[in-house]
């Protein structure tokens, strides 16, 4: 096995249940973090934000299986994370217009 394959193989056995968690904690938190007072539950089952949930669900079974690749699991994270945070700017900009009507 060359070194570079050696080096991917050892990279995805890294990813235990408890780092995935671990990461994906780290994303909901800021996402909460970040909505303070605004209550997530307005934005919640919104169809590009379940769709970005069942795209972090996959990419970490797929990890958790030897399958998955560790870029798309950072992908996914990253457009969970975008896809909560421009809900977020709706919502503000929701409430904005409202405080100027």
């Amino acid at each position: 096995m060359g070194e570079a394959a050696f080096a991917q193989v050892e990279e995805m056995e890294s990813y235990t249940v408890s780092r995935l968690c671990e990461e994906v904690s780290e994303v909901i938190n800021r996402v909460r973090v970040a909505f303070d007072l605004v209550p997530m539950w307005e934005v919640s089952e919104r169809p590009e934000i379940e769709e970005a949930e069942r795209t972090v669900d996959t990419e970490a079974r797929r990890l958790q299986q030897g399958e998955g690749d560790p870029g798309a699991w950072r992908r996914a994270l990253s457009a969970y994370e975008s896809v909560w945070m421009a809900a977020l700017g709706e919502l503000r900009s929701v409430e904005q217009a409202r405080k100027c009507a």
